[in-house]
């Protein structure tokens, strides 16, 4: 009887304790439950802050304007010193100046010598008006219901009046068009009072580039290189080696292809120059404008370039944006511990 008493007493141990066990784990939620809602505790918080970087970035990029020109203001330093290696064999400075080139009698185009005998460099001044403006025009013009075509070939007969030539055209139904012209830059002035006889402007601009600091720079060093091309044809003819005249071939080619290089840069400028550029927009009333560089044929391949630029900005706005949060995060994390610092140390007193 005993034995059967302790039995029971055993059995109804292990039942409590088997109840406590699942008391507890009923109460605390599952391992992979709890991991689950770790996860999702943190991309709730995450979302919000990309949300928020992204739209810091987005303002920033705006506000500031992403294009920072600077143009071509670096000049190249080394005009008044020539990079030059010498053949193997030859007593020659690693570096030509000015004064050395103009001792072998080298001159420039328009008169300009390097050096005279003595290596001291000489300046000679040019004369006569040596600016170099690109000169460009936009004009929109809006002529009666009905009259485009009549306006297009006014502007067509008004760019071949003035020796110049319509360089491409554009147009959206019969009713507007846009026209880009070549004019000589003398008759700039005379196309574009011309082409306000055609109907009523909405709108005009007339811009100037100077590209005179820079076509003198080109001259320069076109100067530079031709002397250049002379010094080594002398060393060419002096030499005794085919080693020796390997070399310097090699750097003659050089130098003719930098010649070449910058005469071309040069006749393109003198080109721009010589004739201006006229944009002319032409509607009718109320017709609507012509969409500039609108898709007609889209590609799978400009769709897939276009959403990697897309993805591209997205990813750099946000990185621009948390640049600005995480400082701002960590600044206000620190005035918070502090301030609860402060509370505790308030409470324990």
């Amino acid at each position: 009887m005993d034995t059967d008493i302790r039995y029971l007493e055993l059995i109804e141990q292990d039942l409590r304790q088997v109840a406590a066990r699942e008391t507890l784990r009923g109460s605390a939620p599952p391992a992979r439950y709890r991991f689950r809602m770790s996860w999702a505790t943190f991309a709730a918080a995450a979302v919000p802050v990309l949300v928020v970087a992204g739209l810091i970035g987005w303002l920033v990029t705006g506000g500031v304007g992403s294009s920072n020109e600077s143009g071509t203001a670096a000049r190249e330093q080394g005009a008044a010193r020539v990079p030059f290696t010498t053949a193997p064999g030859f007593a020659t400075p690693s570096t030509v100046d000015e004064g050395a080139l103009g001792a072998s009698g080298a001159t420039g185009a328009g008169g300009a010598t390097f050096g005279n005998g003595s290596g001291s460099p000489q300046v000679v001044q040019q004369t006569g008006d040596v600016s170099k403006i690109i000169r460009d025009g936009s004009m929109s013009i809006q002529v009666a219901r009905n009259d485009f075509s009549k306006g297009f070939a006014s502007v067509t007969r008004i760019a071949e009046n003035n020796g110049g030539f319509v360089l491409s055209s554009q147009t959206s139904g019969e009713r507007a068009g846009t026209l880009t012209l070549r004019i000589p830059a003398k008759r700039f002035d005379d196309a574009m009072l011309s082409l306000r006889a055609i109907g009523t402007v909405q709108a005009q601009s007339v811009t100037g580039k100077d590209v005179t600091s820079q076509f003198i720079d080109l001259q320069a060093r076109l100067r530079i290189a031709k002397s250049r091309r002379t010094v080594l044809l002398g060393l060419q003819s002096s030499a005794t080696t085919l080693g020796d005249v390997l070399t310097i071939q090699r750097q003659l080619d050089d130098v003719q292809l930098q010649i070449e290089q910058i005469q071309g840069q040069l006749n393109f400028i003198n080109d721009q120059v010589a004739e201006a550029t006229i944009r002319v927009d032409l509607r009718e009333k109320d017709a609507p404008a012509v969409q500039q560089g609108a898709v007609k044929n889209p590609s799978l391949g400009s769709a897939w370039d276009r959403s990697v630029q897309g993805f591209l900005n997205v990813v750099s706005a946000v990185v621009i944006g948390l640049g600005y949060l995480i400082p701002i995060g960590l600044l206000m994390l620190t005035l918070w511990l502090l301030t609860l610092a402060a509370r505790r140390r308030r409470a324990a007193s």
